[in-house]
Formats: C-alpha cells, sequence, structure tokens
C-alpha cells in the first residue's frame, strides 16, 4: 500500500536527520515502490522546488543518515575496520558525528564486543595502531577489558602477538598487570611463551616499579613462567627468568620441572643454563626429581637417545641408581639400541645383569627393542644369554615369541639354548608356531630345533597343536616334514582335527582328514567330536564342512550332549538351524535327561528357545529332577523365556505339568516370575468374538491353575489344599491379586462354602460380642456401684429385666472368655504357623477372653465397682472394635476400613506435634488469662484441654472471652489479641491443613491401596475357609471353568470385569485387533499420501516459479531504487509553500 507523504520542511528535515529517522522511517533515503507509483507522482516530482535540497545540510544528511542511524549496529562493518586498518581519520569521523547526536554512548560503542567477544581496543592493539589506541582510550575504552575465548585483556592480546609499541603504551596507562585468563595465566606466562626478550624486559620493568612478583606465579596448571619459556625453547627469556629470581624445582601438575621439559625438547643449551644455575643457588638433588611416571631427566635424556644431554646429567651428578621400579638406565638404551650411552652407563657402574620389576634383563629389552648390535654388545659385556624373567623366559624365547627372527638368529649364533622352555614348559617352537610367516621356523629347523618338535607343554600341547590357531597349512606342512607326531592329544584327548574346529579352522579340515586318515567323529578325552566344539563356538562355516564331511550330527560326548545341546546352550542360533536341516534329533536327551530346550531355557538363550518350538519341540520331556524346560526358566528366574514358552500353543502341557514337590508350576511362578504368571493368566480368560455389549458375547475364565481339582487324591495341591491366591498374598502380587481372573475367582469362590463359612463366622462372632456387651449392660445396670447417686432409676431400670437372666450374664461372660481364649490356644498349639500369621488379631481376641474372664470372675465375687465397670467399658469398646476390624474381608465395609485406618496411622503420626504445639499455646493462655479468670484458662491443665476444645471449635469468642475483656487495660488487649490471632494462624489453620493433607494425601493413591489391602484380606479369609472345608463339599462345589454370558446379571458382572483390565483378559485377541485398526489406518495414510503426491509436485513447481518471480521482483526494486534517487538528486530546488508529497510513503 502506498501513501503520499506529509509535507516536509528544511526544519522538519533537520530534526528527523539528528533522530537518526528512527521507528523505521527511512522515507527520504530508502524508497521501494512500483513504476506505476513513479508514473502516478511523476507531475509531483517536475514540481518539487529545488532551493531545499540545494542546502549543504540536508545533502550531508543524505550522506550520512544511515550510518549515523545504524552505529551501534554496524560495528564490526564501520568501527573495527577502521581499528584493523588504522584509519584514525575515518575512526574520529564516525565517532565525532556519533558524539554530536548521542553523547552519552561513546563509551559505550568503544567497548562494544564483536562476535569474537573482541572490543576496538583489542583489535588496534593486535595490529600496533598506536594512535588508534590513543584515541579509543580518550574516549572512555576500558584498559581492563577482558576479549577473545581466553578471556584476555589488550595488553595480554598485545603480549601474544607480540606488539611491543602497543604494550609499551598500554603500560603507560597503567593497566592491571594481575588480570589472568581462563587458563589462569598471567602477562608473563605469555610473554615466556613468545619467546621476546625485550618485551618481556620491558615487563619485568614495570612489574618491579609496580612491587609485584609474578615471575614465579603459577596457572590451572601449576606451570610458572619457566616452564613455557623452556617447553618452548626461548633460550633468552630463560636466560632472563632466572636471573629475576625463577624457582627451577616447581613441578607441574604432571610431576614435570623445567628440566625435564628441557630433556623432552632435547635443549643442550637450555639444561646447562638450568644446570648452572642450580649449581649456583647451591640446590642439591635437582637432577633426581621424578615426575608423575616416575622420570628423572637422565631417563628422559636416555629415552631421548642424547648423549650430550647424558653426560651432562652425569657430570652434575644424577643418579644411576634404579629407584621406584622403574626400568634401569642401561634398560632404556638397550630398547633404543643406543650403544654409547651403554657404554657411558657402564662406565659409571651400572651393571648389565641388573633387572626390572619384570626379572627382565638388558638383553630382554634389546630383543623387545629388535636391536642387534646391542644384543651383541651387551653379550660381549657380559650379559647372560641364559637370563630368566617372571615367567622363566630367555632372551632368546622373547624373541621368538615376537617373532623377530633377526634377533633369533643373532642368539643362536651367540649360544643360545634352543631347548630352553618356560615355566608353562613351552619351548621355541611352541611360540614360532603361533605366527604365520615360517621363517623363523625355518630358521629354527637349521639350528637343530627338530628334536624338540614333539615336546609337550603343561598343556600337553605340542607345537603341531599349536599350529592349529594359525590356520596357515603351510606351517603344519613344515612341521611335518620335520617329525611332527600327526596322531599327538594334548592333556584333554584334543587331536589336531578338534583345535582345528575350535578355531574355527574351516579351510584346513578337509586337508587334515586327508592327513590323518581318521574318522571325522574322533572323540577327545570328554568325548566330544570336532563338531561339538564347533557348534559350541558357534562357527557355522566349519559346522558346515565337518557335517559335509559325514560328521554324526546326534553324536554325543561322556555327559550325553550333542551338538545341538551344546548350540542351544550358546544360543548358536545359525548353527542350530544347520543341524536341524541334516536332520538332528530336536528331542535328544543327555545323562541328566536335559534336552536342548533345557538347557536353551536354563541359560536364557531365547533365539534357541524360539527356533525349537517352531520345530515342534516335546515340551514334556522331564529330567532326571523332574523338571520340564518351564521348571529350568523358573529356577534360573529367565523371564523372557518363560514368556517365550507360555505363549507356545502347548503351553498347558508345561503348566499341568508336577515337579518333584508335586507342585505345578503356577506356585513358583507366582513366587520368582510373576510377569509369566500373569500371561498364564491372560490365557486362561478368553472371550467371543461378538462386541461386549452384545447379547451373544460371553467371557470364560478357566480357573484350573489357581485350585488344583479335589477330584485327583494323590495330587499333593489337592492334599495340602493349596491355593495359588495364597502365594500371590504371601508374596504381595499385587497385579495377580487385581488380575479379572482372581476377581471372577473370589466371585466364584463366594456364592460357594467359602463365603458361606466367612458369614457364619461374622453372625457367630457378632451374636458372641452381642451378649457379651448385654451381659455387661445388665450386670452394671442390675448391680448398682456403691458410688452411684442414680439408684433408683437404676433399679427402676432393672425392673424390665428378668431376675434369672441378670443372675446368669456373669456366668455368661466368664464362658464366651473361656471359650474366647482356650479356642485362640488350641489354635496356636495346631497351627502355631498359622497363628503367627495373624497375631495381632489373635493376640487381641486372647486378652478380650483373658480380661472377660477376670471381669466375670471379680463381678461374682465382689459385685460391681467403678473399677469394674470401667474395665467392662474398654471391654466392650475393644469387643466391637475387633468386630469391625474383622469386617475388612467384606465387599461393602472392607475397602473402607482399610482406608480409615490408613488415615488412623497418618494421623496418630502427626498427633505429636498436635499435642506439643497445643500444650505451648495453652501454657500461654493461662499466663495470659490468668488475671481475667476465664474458667477454661485458669489452670495450665484446664488451658491444655482449653486448647483441644479450641482446636476442634467448641468455644464461643463472645461467651467466654468478650465478658471480661472490657475491664483489661489495651495494652493487656492488645497481647491476648495477637495470641488469639497466632492460635487461630498455627492451629486452626496450619495444623489442620496439615493433618486434611497428609490423612488424604494422594486419594487415587489411597483408595487403590485401600482396594489392594482388601482385596487380599477377601483371599486370606477365603484360603482361611477353602481349609476348613470338608472334601466332599469341596468336590460338589468344585467348578474350574466359569462362563459369564452376555444376558442378564452374569452379562453385566463379564461386562465391568472385561472393562476392569481388558489389555489382561484376552492379550492377543487386543493385538490383533489393534494392529488390524492400524493396518486400515496404514492403508487409508498411503491413498491419502498417493492422492496427495500429485498435489505436493504441483504445489513445489508453483514455489519455484514464485521464487524465479520474487528474484526478478529484487531486481526491479533495486533499479527503481537507483531511479529514485538520481531523480532526488537531479532535482535543484524545491519551495517550502509549493512543497507536496513528492514520495510515497510505503507500507
Amino acid at each position: 500500500m502506498i501513501k503520499p507523504m506529509r509535507t516536509i520542511d528544511e526544519e522538519s528535515i533537520h530534526h528527523r536527520s539528528r533522530n537518526g529517522l528512527t521507528n523505521g522511517k527511512r522515507n527520504a533515503f530508502e524508497l521501494q515502490t512500483t513504476a506505476e507509483s513513479i508514473s502516478n507522482h511523476s507531475s509531483i516530482v517536475d514540481d518539487v522546488d529545488i532551493k531545499v535540497l540545494k542546502s549543504p545540510k540536508i545533502k550531508r544528511n543524505f550522506r550520512t543518515g544511515f550510518r549515523r542511524a545504524s552505529i551501534r549496529n554496524n560495528l564490526q562493518t564501520e568501527i573495527l575496520p577502521a581499528c584493523t586498518n588504522g584509519r584514525l581519520k575515518t575512526l574520529q569521523e564516525i565517532l565525532d558525528e556519533h558524539f554530536e547526536y548521542a553523547k552519552n554512548s561513546i563509551t559505550d560503542i568503544v567497548n562494544t564486543i564483536d562476535d569474537n567477544l573482541m572490543t576496538p581496543l583489542h583489535y588496534a592493539t593486535i595490529h600496533d595502531h598506536i594512535d588508534v589506541m590513543q584515541y579509543l582510550l580518550s574516549k572512555g575504552a576500558d584498559i581492563d577489558a577482558l576479549g577473545g575465548r581466553l578471556g584476555r585483556t589488550p595488553i595480554l592480546v598485545g603480549t601474544e602477538f607480540n606488539r611491543r609499541n602497543a604494550v609499551q603504551e598500554l603500560l603507560n596507562h597503567d593497566p592491571d598487570m594481575s588480570i589472568k585468563d581462563s587458563n589462569g595465566q598471567q602477562i608473563l606466562h605469555i610473554v615466556a611463551q613468545q619467546g621476546n626478550v625485550d618485551l618481556a624486559k620491558i615487563i619485568l620493568q614495570k612489574l618491579v616499579e609496580k612491587g609485584l612478583a609474578f615471575v614465579n606465579d603459577i596457572d590451572d596448571e601449576h606451570k610458572s613462567p619457566i616452564h613455557f619459556a623452556v617447553d618452548h625453547g626461548r633460550f633468552g627469556l630463560t636466560e632472563l627468568l632466572i636471573q629475576h629470581g625463577a624457582q627451577l624445582c616447581v613441578a607441574a601438575d604432571d610431576g614435570s620441572t623445567p628440566l625435564h621439559l628441557a630433556a623432552y625438547r632435547k635443549d643442550l643449551r637450555i639444561m646447562r643454563l638450568l644446570l648452572g644455575a642450580v649449581e649456583n643457588q647451591g640446590k642439591k638433588g635437582y637432577l633426581n626429581i621424578f615426575d608423575n611416571e616416575g622420570k628423572t631427566a637422565l631417563h628422559i635424556a636416555i629415552e631421548m637417545n642424547h648423549l650430550e644431554m647424558v653426560k651432562l646429567c652425569l657430570n652434575y651428578g644424577a643418579s644411576v641408581m634404579q629407584e621406584n621400579n622403574l626400568k634401569p638406565l642401561i634398560h632404556i638404551a638397550a630398547i633404543n639400541g643406543s650403544i654409547e650411552i651403554a657404554k657411558l652407563l657402564l662406565q659409571h657402574h651400572v651393571q648389565v645383569s641388573d633387572q626390572d620389576n619384570r626379572d627382565r634383563t638388558a638383553l630382554h629389552h634389546a630383543v623387545l627393542g629388535y636391536q642387534t648390535e646391542m644384543i651383541q654388545f651387551l653379550h660381549s659385556e657380559g650379559a647372560t644369554l641364559e637370563s630368566l624373567d617372571e615367567e622363566c623366559k630367555t632372551p632368546f624365547l622373547t624373541a621368538v615369541e615376537n617373532g623377530f627372527v633377526n634377533a633369533t638368529v643373532v642368539l643362536l649364533n651367540l649360544g643360545a639354548n634352543i631347548s630352553a622352555t618356560d615355566n608353562k614348559n613351552r619351548n621355541c617352537l611352541h611360540y614360532a608356531c603361533r605366527h604365520r610367516d615360517s621363517t623363523i621356523l625355518a630358521e629354527l629347523f637349521k639350528y637343530g630345533a627338530a628334536s624338540s618338535i614333539n615336546y609337550h607343554d603343561f598343556e600337553g600341547c605340542t607345537p603341531l597343536l599349536a599350529s592349529a590357531s594359525t590356520g596357515d597349512l603351510h606351517i603344519i606342512n613344515t612341521l611335518l616334514d620335520n617329525g611332527a607326531n600327526l596322531t599327538a592329544v594334548n592333556k584333554d584327548g584334543d587331536t589336531l582335527l578338534h583345535l582345528i574346529a575350535f578355531n574355527n579352522g574351516h579351510e584346513l579340515i578337509k586337508p587334515v582328514v586327508n592327513l590323518m586318515n581318521t574318522s571325522i567323529n574322533i572323540n577327545n578325552g570328554y568325548g566330544k567330536t570336532p563338531l561339538h566344539l564347533a557348534a559350541q563356538a558357534g562357527y557355522l562355516n566349519t559346522v558346515r564342512i565337518l557335517l559335509n564331511c559325514g560328521a554324526d550330527v546326534n553324536n554325543s560326548d561322556i555327559y550325553g550332549n550333542s551338538a545341538l545341546h551344546y548350540a542351544a546352550k550358546e544360543n548358536r542360533s545359525e548353527v542350530m538351524k544347520l543341524l536341524i536341516e541334516h536332520h538332528c534329533n530336536i528331542n535328544i536327551t543327555n545323562r541328566r535327561r536335559d534336552t536342548p530346550l533345557h538347557l536353551a531355557s536354563k541359560e536364557n538363550a531365547l533365539s534357541a528357545v524360539r527356533i525349537l518350538l517352531t520345530k515342534d519341540v516335546n515340551v514334556a520331556i522331564k529330567n532326571v529332577k523332574h523338571q520340564t524346560c518351564l521348571d529350568m526358566a523358573i529356577d534360573y528366574e529367565n523371564t523372557d523365556v518363560g514368556l517365550e514358552l507360555i505363549r507356545d500353543k502347548r503351553w498347558q502341557e508345561l503348566m499341568d505339568s508336577n515337579n518333584k514337590m508335586g507342585y505345578r508350576p503356577m506356585k513358583r511362578l507366582i513366587e520368582k516370575l510373576p510377569e509369566v504368571a500373569q500371561a498364564v493368566m491372560d490365557r486362561c480368560v478368553t472371550r467371543s468374538n461378538h462386541p461386549p455389549d452384545h447379547p451373544d458375547s460371553f467371557v470364560t475364565f478357566n480357573y484350573k491353575y489357581l485350585e488344583s481339582s479335589p477330584h485327583d487324591p494323590e495330587s499333593v495341591e489337592s492334599q495340602k489344599k493349596y491355593l495359588a491366591v495364597s502365594s500371590m498374598v504371601e508374596h504381595n502380587r499385587a497385579d495377580l491379586i487385581l488380575h479379572p481372573l482372581t476377581v471372577a475367582y473370589r466371585m466364584h469362590k463366594w456364592r460357594g462354602p467359602s463365603g458361606f463359612l466367612f458369614y457364619l463366622h461374622i453372625f457367630i462372632y457378632l451374636l458372641i460380642v452381642t451378649i457379651f456387651v448385654t451381659g455387661l449392660a445388665i450386670d452394671l445396670l442390675c448391680n448398682p456401684t456403691a458410688n452411684r447417686t442414680d439408684n433408683v432409676s437404676a433399679l427402676s431400670g432393672c425392673e424390665i429385666i428378668p431376675v434369672d437372666f441378670a443372675r446368669q450374664t456373669p456366668f455368661i461372660t466368664l464362658a464366651i472368655g473361656i471359650i474366647i481364649f482356650v479356642a485362640h490356644i488350641i489354635s496356636f498349639i495346631y497351627t502355631p504357623y498359622e497363628f503367627v500369621k495373624k497375631l495381632s488379631s489373635n493376640v487381641m481376641e486372647m486378652l478380650i477372653g483373658l480380661v472377660a474372664v477376670i471381669f466375670a470372675i471379680l463381678s461374682l465375687i465382689y459385685g460391681s465397682n467403678i473399677v469394674n465397670a470401667q474395665a467392662g467399658a474398654i471391654l466392650a469398646f475393644t469387643a466391637m472394635l475387633t468386630l469391625i476390624l474383622n469386617l475388612q474381608s467384606t465387599k461393602i465395609f472392607g475397602q473402607y476400613i482399610v482406608m480409615f485406618l490408613a488415615v488412623l496411622k497418618t494421623v496418630l503420626r502427626v498427633m505429636v506435634l498436635v499435642i506439643m504445639v497445643l500444650a505451648v499455646f495453652g501454657i500461654s493462655f493461662q499466663f495470659a488469662f490468668n488475671a481475667t479468670q476465664i474458667i477454661p484458662f485458669s489452670e495450665a491443665l484446664t488451658a491444655i484441654l482449653g486448647m483441644f476444645v479450641m482446636f476442634v471449635g467448641e468455644i464461643n469468642f463472645y461467651t467466654t472471652f468478650e465478658p471480661r475483656m472490657r475491664t483489661l487495660s489495651p495494652g493487656h488487649l492488645v497481647a491476648i489479641a495477637i495470641l488469639i490471632l497466632s492460635f487461630m494462624i498455627v492451629v486452626n489453620i496450619t495444623l489442620s491443613n496439615l493433618l486434611i493433607g497428609l490423612a488424604v494425601g494422594d486419594i487415587n493413591k489411597l483408595q487403590k491401596d485401600a482396594e489392594l489391602a482388601s482385596v487380599t484380606q477377601e483371599l486370606v479369609m477365603i484360603y482361611d475357609c477353602h481349609n476348613l472345608i470338608p472334601l466332599f463339599l469341596r468336590k460338589a462345589y468344585y467348578k474350574p471353568i466359569h462362563v459369564f454370558k452376555g444376558t442378564g446379571p452374569q452379562g453385566k458382572l463379564a461386562k465391568y470385569m472385561w472393562s476392569r483390565n481388558s489389555q489382561r483378559a484376552s492379550l492377543l485377541d487386543c493385538v490383533k485387533e489393534q494392529l488390524t485398526k492400524t493396518h486400515h489406518q496404514y492403508q487409508n495414510l498411503a491413498q491419502n499420501f498417493s492422492e496427495d503426491k500429485k498435489t505436493a509436485s504441483a504445489m513445489y513447481d508453483l514455489v519455484k516459479e514464485l521464487t524465479k518471480q520474487n528474484e526478478t521482483f529484487k531486481k526491479d526494486n533495486e533499479y527503481l531504487k537507483e531511479m529514485i534517487y538520481s531523480i532526488a538528486q537531479k532535482v535543484n530546488a524545491i519551495s517550502p509553500t509549493q512543497a507536496q508529497p513528492i514520495l510515497p510513503d510505503v507500507c
């Protein structure tokens, strides 16, 4: 949208220029319009009064308006290039012009950081532009501003770039020289790295003038400036730092001193300088300082193979003695082949026979360094050829073990024993055969090694057997050509063919079989064939070749294990498939009667189990311990295997099998593998294909694994009256307790004898409590105590009660108490375990019986009295409370009783705090209201009781406080008001909310826990009742399968139960339905995608075309902008009175 611009006079243009054309209004300088708009306003341009644009101030505003408007945003494009290139005049023009319009932001501009976190002063310092630096400092540039990724000040950056003049200029402005960068390095650390001695002198002089001693300052790695000077090879700077008192014994975090660094650099001049300085300082032991690797400067010098440096260290007294379990110095020289250094060390009394912490000598290290000339030198100096390391290896065996042919030949020529053996009784041929290079083997045979070709090591292996690991047929043929015994076996009875199979030498099997001329099914000492070893290791190609060569796929070892046993045990799925393709017996058993499925289940080999199940393996086979494959999975707690077995179509065969103890797997599944037990219960719940709301729908529940059949008298579960729900309760399996199958089972049991026995128990207990409480009431009513004053009313109440019944109530109470007490004693004697499981309730009932007996006896002897009456009240309360607690197992009250007890426990815990707070306020109120004679607060005890009454809101303010507070002084009234207000806030609000919050808490969680506890109590009661039901009743009411149809009350119950946990009820059906829905959704998405593909392609073409048009529009806009500017420049004058809106306002 283009709008005409309002009339502009010269004053308004000047004003807008000074304000930088803010708010995005750059109408006079930047115009985007169309050719049509230009033509529409062409008459306006022709009528322009050119006098205004001819003004010098207007011309300058046209040139610099943009820059002054965006100087803060163009730091990198204007100010920093000026500082970098040293264009002082340009910088002055920029800042001076900005100063004209924004004096208060000059300091901010010169201290603004760019993307590299650098200020203009940093750039001027880096490029050594002194005049620019001086100008920036005069404008308020921060000389100590941190910049760059290391957070360095300008003087640190100038030092880093060796800008002497810039640093000198900054020093004249007194910068803070104690500032460190992010690495903890100050100015001397940086100058030490650069090595500019002149600059360092200037800095040190300035530090001396300020009285600052930074020469020994350390950075984050505990390095001082002299560390960097030495490490960078700055000789002059090192000398300068030493002159200014640098300490040479300072160790960095890695333990290195400047002397260590000089040794690593092989810098002889600096080392000589350091040693001379130390000697002048009179310090001893400097050469014997160890770094964190336990090295001295002499060790490093020998490692660097620097003879002159070694001489220098020795001349200054470096110790040649071994310390801190390091390699002796001659060992370092030996492994590097430094003969001259070795000679020098021997001249300083180093022993050629010195050993390291692994008992190796210098000759061993010369071999390891492949230094043949050093070997000859050491031998000439008396080194023993037969010296032994910690593994009893001579230097010759070390050379052969590492395949060093030249070193081996040199040692043999010097007289090394070719028959030497190590602590495992291995000779040189054992080690030579382990290399694929047969060159060293050929050299050994030249020197007579054939005499030891059939030598056995402590594992019984000959060199030929050792060569099986190489897979090199040429080495085997070489050994055979030199007399190797082809039929040799190790201590396990393994032949060459066994070891080749064990080492996956599939390319050697056929040639070796032809050479050995023996059976492919040859057994070792354990009866294993090569096929057993290859299958156990999982070498598929080796197994395939062995089978092609005629290996017996069902051959068993001495333990009865076949190749399939070992493959299944190690979960070698591909090998198992190959063995099964060659018609192996998948149900073969070993000596323990374990099938491959048993071993796979034991080892949690899930892939192996799946393969065997797909091949219709017999899952019901039991081993000698009467265990099925499922029992093995349970014993070793392999959940994945257990789930896989239950998913199989033969899962009922596994679940119907009894173990050695006579129990089916369900009991131990609940105990050890609850997830698998849940999968079993899922499979025991099936539903019809109809929707839940369909009248023909039904849900079938199979209880056979929750309760054994009473019709099987030989079943251990039936004899012991075992119920699976008892294990669920014992092990607190919440998911199983709330499972739909368990819910249906509970409903089924409550409709049988269990429910009848439970309610009979409740009725009898209710009758006993009623008689007991009635007896207490009659006894107290008809036998008034001496302290009662209402005897008349008592006697009158007694007239309506038969006299004989009133006299018999103590006897009734006594009989009931004896029955309760004796019954529990008998229960404890015959069923102590069950008694202890319910110890709290049993003890409470025994106490009720015992106190009832005592109460009845006292009533018969002494009659009623106040003590007996109080005891009777407590007994009645306890008996009725016990009755309520016994109702936890009922469906109606159980959940709410449990929730009530949970809330009660929480409240009792917090009541301690409540009592303490109320006691504090009670005493305070007693002190405050003592003078007012308010009755509830006249004494301390009554005051505390008053607090409890106030806590529940039973004291009226106006009747209790207001009449007596009228006569109090204003100060006393204020104190009492504050006290009452505090009580309201702390007690009535805070504690009340605390109690409510703690009692209620997460109401959903509390409700779920209460539901679980109630159901658990119900299951316990079912189990208890089940134990009391005789066999004939259990047979009569036993019904393992229950069908809930879709119509009638049972149908509603089925829908309710199904809605509780639809995923558990029929897991496979739900998954299938979900997959079907997902498949349809994907089909719809695929159709929509195919339909939208063309649209997407068309939209892509459209966007591409619009992009091209956009580029064209950009070019047109640039052209129009240039044309407008050219028109504005050609206008010579404009009259304020004739001025019209010649330029459009672009929105």
